[in-house]
C-alpha cells in the first residue's frame, strides 16, 4: 500500500524494520516477565514445600522482594502469584502482609481467574506459556510441578492459611501496649520527677547555707581560740612579768639612784 501511495522504497524498509525491531523489543520484554514469574513459583515453591530443609529469613526476604517487584511492574496480576506472595510472608511471620495478599486470592471475597475477562499484554504471554507447559509438562517438569504444587496449597489450606494470619495478626495487636497510656504515664512520672527536683532544692540550699555558716563559725572560733591562746600564754608562762615601761621605768630610777 506505501509503495502504491508512492513513497520511496528505502522509505518502506525503514518503516518495516523500525516497525519489526519495536515488536521484537516489547515480545522479548514481555517473555523477559513471564519468565520471571515461573522463577519466582520455583523459589516460593521450595520454601512452602513441607519437608525438613530449613530456610534462612534472608532467603525467605529476598524471593518475597522478587515476588513484590514482579507484582508492582504488572497491571494485572495472576492470582496464584498473589498467593505465593502472601504464604512467604506468612512464613516469615509478617502476618499483617501475609493477611493482606490472602485475602485476595481466599475467602469469600477471592480474586478468581475466571472474573478477569480483560487481560493486560503481560498477563496474557503469562497465560500462554502456562498452558503450553499444562499442555506438554515434559518440557518444563520442575515449573510444572511447582505450578501443581502451589495450586494445591492454594487449593486445600488457602482458608486455613488465612485464618490463621488474621488470627495471629489480632493477637499481636491486643499485646500492643496503649500509647495513651503510655505518654500519660510517662508525663505523670516527668511531673512527679519535677516535683521532686524542685522540693529537694530548698533542702539542699539549707545545707549550703548551714555549711557556710559553719565554716564561718569554724574560722571565728578558730580566730577567737588562737587570741585566747596567746593572751593565755603570756598570762600563763609569765604571770609575774611586767609591761615593757615599767621594767625601763625601775632601770633608770636604779641608775639615777
Amino acid at each position: 500500500m506505501l509503495y502504491v501511495v508512492g513513497l520511496p522504497a528505502f522509505v518502506i524498509i525503514f518503516l518495516a524494520a523500525f516497525s519489526f525491531f519495536l515488536w521484537k523489543i516489547f515480545a522479548t520484554g514481555a517473555a523477559s516477565d513471564t519468565r520471571k514469574i515461573f522463577e519466582f513459583y520455583l523459589a516460593a515453591n521450595e520454601i512452602l514445600r513441607d519437608d525438613e530443609r530449613r530456610w534462612y529469613g534472608f532467603e525467605v526476604n529476598d524471593t518475597i522482594s522478587r515476588g513484590e517487584k514482579i507484582l508492582s511492574s504488572m497491571v494485572t496480576a495472576p492470582p496464584l502469584l498473589q498467593f505465593a506472595v502472601g504464604a512467604l510472608y506468612l512464613k516469615s511471620g509478617d502476618h499483617g502482609s501475609a493477611e493482606k495478599y490472602l485475602s485476595h486470592v481466599s475467602g469469600d471475597d477471592a480474586l478468581s481467574e475466571s472474573a478477569i475477562m480483560f487481560p493486560s499484554n503481560e498477563l496474557r504471554e503469562y497465560v500462554r506459556v502456562l498452558r503450553k507447559i499444562e499442555r506438554d509438562p515434559m518440557d518444563a517438569p520442575k515449573t510444572t510441578a511447582a505450578v501443581r504444587s502451589l495450586e494445591r496449597l492454594r487449593k486445600n489450606r488457602g482458608q486455613l492459611m488465612l485464618d490463621q494470619a488474621r488470627q495471629k495478626l489480632t493477637e499481636e495487636q491486643e499485646h500492643l501496649p496503649d500509647t495513651n497510656d503510655g505518654r500519660e504515664r510517662a508525663r505523670f512520672l516527668s511531673f512527679n520527677d519535677e516535683a521532686l527536683d524542685h522540693g529537694a532544692m530548698p533542702q539542699h540550699v539549707a545545707n549550703r547555707n548551714e555549711t557556710g555558716s559553719s565554716r564561718t563559725e569554724t574560722a571565728e572560733n578558730r580566730k577567737r581560740r588562737f587570741d585566747s591562746e596567746v593572751d593565755g600564754s603570756s598570762e600563763g608562762k609569765y604571770p609575774t612579768r611586767k609591761p615593757i615601761s615599767e621594767v625601763l621605768q625601775d632601770i633608770y630610777d636604779d641608775k639615777i639612784q
